[in-house]
């Protein structure tokens, strides 16, 4: 997103940035862990997990995030911290 987007661009990116915040920081905990416990062996879906962490990590999960954001804005109250 750059300053010049236009102002409708500008409030969903910060609509969306802590439903996507949250996401992100779920998904790296979750890859880390399962890391930590599953060493680097030499099993192809070990050494791709590892490879695509990067991929994981840079994510932006837009369709998690308006899902929480419209859950949140329907019902009035906060999405169960499982689901966001």
């Amino acid at each position: 997103m750059s300053g010049g987007d236009p102002p409708e661009v500008r409030g969903l990116e910060a609509l969306l940035a802590p439903y996507r915040d949250r996401s992100n920081a779920e998904i790296r905990a979750q890859l880390d862990a399962y890391l930590a416990e599953h060493p680097e062996s030499g099993s192809p879906s070990s050494r791709t997990m590892r490879r695509n962490a990067r991929i994981l990590h840079a994510g932006k999960r837009y369709r998690f995030a308006i899902a929480v954001a419209g859950y949140e804005g329907l019902t009035g109250r906060p999405a169960e911290p499982a689901v966001a």
